[in-house]
């Protein structure tokens, strides 16, 4: 038998403080059902209403009328026959009751009503309101999020490809409730690094609209031009020129050697590119690899850095993204990769002209094919404005310090997302006790 620690008991959720208490949702909350009403019937009104598929989209716990009511779609009431109790109230917990995954079932935000506004809960939501006051408003953004309540939440967790839990199972998840002082120490602590985690979203996205207008203005006016001309890509530099993309690289596609071939991958050394490794970045490794024997009897080729790949189809979201060889590799058959064949085109600027234009592959994709996808004939096509070799160079510089400016805001964010969980799982466990 485990010896328990001192100050500690242990219980059906591990070993916890002997002042904190394991209960229920059921123990502490009314379960309530939101309404259902899809988000296809919104658009004007007075009423707040929170779809689970913003609950899914917030990297917060927490949705404030006050601060978030200009995303939040808004209902007539009116219109609609709503429950007097369908109406969320300060503090209240919403649930969103369907995940395509494990990871995000009964993913869940706290609700802050800090403005005079009506708000309801809406499809595929639940709504757990507090019976009395046991829990302070902050705990209970962090409370639900422990490994514990995860697994308890995936095991209640029904169906197949989407993933559904009921108010009565939901209504059985235990979770930890310390005394109301240490509540409100661990709220504090998770709160500021929550904090630091949106300051850095709020600088990755300023630095993205920097970067997007960045890239409208070099791609379209250049560097210190005075003389324009009339194309039929728009109003641009007099000396640039326009060119099709198959007039200056040479396009491959790649090959996928047959999977029950072992001899094909078992121990390869070979990079072998597939569109899940395409970032729209530079490529300095693959996910797998090929062998020799995969080259040799197949019509597989190794391209060399600097060459450009292109994700021709593998999803909608995947479509167009590229990728810039930093090693030595080969593909699969859904990428093409365009080998320069001008000493006048420089490929990080090819590659950055490509991904300013991906919304326009998709929608190219989207509307000229039943399956959406990009063909060789697509690619040589595209058109390209190419400025002299120096500008390119130089407009790529620019967009790639700020591309590593916006890399190390993203490196920051992910050190507080790992220091938010390890702090959570210490918190909210009493395995690390606050001094309150």
């Amino acid at each position: 038998m485990l010896k328990v620690r001192e100050g500690y008991k242990m219980t059906e959720l591990g070993e916890i403080p002997v002042e904190w208490d394991v209960q229920s949702i059921d123990d502490v909350f009314n379960i309530i059902g939101g309404v259902p009403l899809p988000r296809s019937k919104t658009g004007n009104g007075n009423t707040y209403y929170l779809h689970y598929g913003d609950i899914h989209k917030l990297s917060r716990s927490l949705i404030n009328t006050e601060f978030d009511k200009s995303w939040l779609p808004l209902i007539d009431e009116t219109s609609n026959v709503l429950r007097r109790d369908a109406y969320l109230e300060d503090g209240d917990v919403v649930f969103a009751d369907a995940s395509e995954d494990y990871l995000d079932i009964g993913k869940n935000v706290v609700v802050r009503i800090s403005t005079p506004h009506e708000f309801v809960a809406g499809l595929h939501t639940i709504v757990a309101r507090e019976k009395a006051d046991k829990l302070i408003l902050g705990y209970k953004q962090f409370c639900f999020k422990t490994e514990e309540v995860r697994k308890q939440l995936a095991t209640l967790a029904t169906g197949s490809t989407v993933l559904g839990i009921s108010k009565s199972n939901i209504s059985k998840v235990k979770f930890l409730q310390p005394p109301l002082e240490e509540q409100q120490k661990i709220a504090e602590i998770l709160t500021t690094v929550d904090e630091q985690i949106e300051n850095t979203e709020q600088r990755i996205e300023k630095t993205k609209e920097l970067k997007r207008g960045l890239m409208q203005q070099l791609l379209t006016k250049g560097i210190g031009h005075t003389e324009f001309m009339q194309t039929e890509l728009g109003r641009v530099p007099a000396l640039w020129d326009l060119k099709k993309i198959g007039e200056v690289t040479d396009i491959k596609s790649g090959l996928t050697p047959l999977r029950s071939e072992s001899k094909y991958f078992e121990n390869g050394t070979i990079p072998w590119v597939k569109t899940t490794d395409l970032n729209n970045d530079d490529i300095v490794e693959t996910s797998e690899n090929i062998t020799e024997k995969a080259l040799e009897e197949t019509s597989l080729t190794i391209h060399n850095e600097n060459t450009v790949l292109v994700a021709m189809y593998g999803g909608y979201n995947q479509i167009g993204r590229t990728g810039l060889l930093k090693i030595k590799a080969t593909t699969n058959q859904a990428i093409s990769s365009l080998v320069l064949t001008s000493n006048d085109l420089d490929p990080k600027y090819l590659q950055i002209w490509l991904n300013a234009k991906v919304n326009l592959w998709k929608k190219y994709a989207a509307s000229s094919r039943k399956d959406p996808n990009i063909t060789k004939a697509d690619v040589q096509d595209f058109k390209i404005l190419i400025p002299s070799l120096s500008e390119q160079q130089k407009i790529a510089s620019i967009l790639s310090s700020v591309d590593k400016q916006i890399e190390s805001y993203e490196q920051e964010k992910q050190k507080y997302l790992e220091l938010k969980k390890g702090l959570m799982q210490q918190l909210l466990t009493g395995q690390l006790r606050v001094t309150v």
